[in-house]
């Protein structure tokens, strides 16, 4: 949901932006870390919601960065790694960032990658990806559902609705109703 100048450009706060794969969730007691992210959130909250025309897009650039760096620095919960799965996974999962938008066919991977489809047909179906930029667009995007799904490369809107409810439980429009911003 960042533009490509925000926040400014450390290699840990951009491989965090990434880490679509990675934990969504980090549960912190109190303590240093805490107490930590906890300063920096504050310091952005208070920045972003300065009157109209006062806040400053640079402190808020690097207070958000350097909560991202912060944040890179946790221990992931359940020993995840960037390489979970192999190279095969992380060949994939650089091929799907690239082009998600304009291809989610397993034989278009395959044949890209050199790995049969098999092998890249349950990584194509639990599309975790997908998922998480349609709600991100349906939470902070005015955006019509019929647009989102043209930009997630669905070419019929009910198929979007209908592959986003199998993965959610919850249809694109309830979603959006829900965690409208």
């Amino acid at each position: 949901m960042f533009t490509a100048a925000f926040p400014p450009d450390f290699s840990a706060a951009r491989r965090l932006l990434a880490n679509w794969y990675g934990p969504t969730c980090w549960q912190l007691s109190t303590g240093p870390q805490y107490a930590t992210l906890g300063g920096l959130w504050a310091q952005l909250t208070a920045e972003y919601h300065r009157p109209p025309g006062t806040a400053s897009l640079e402190i808020l650039q690097y207070l958000l960065a350097a909560l991202l760096l912060h944040i890179g620095r946790l221990p992931r919960p359940g020993g995840l790694t960037p390489q979970a799965g192999g190279d095969a996974y992380a060949r994939f999962h650089a091929e799907l960032e690239r082009s998600y938008a304009t291809t989610r066919r397993a034989e278009d991977y395959a044949d890209q990658l050199g790995y049969s489809v098999k092998t890249l047909t349950r990584a194509c179906q639990a599309d975790a990806r997908v998922i998480l930029q349609a709600q991100r667009l349906l939470a902070h995007t005015g955006d019509p559902i019929a647009t989102i799904a043209r930009q997630l490369g669905f070419t019929e809107p009910t198929n979007f609705g209908n592959f986003f409810t199998r993965r959610t439980g919850t249809s694109p429009g309830d979603f959006r109703n829900t965690h409208r911003v």
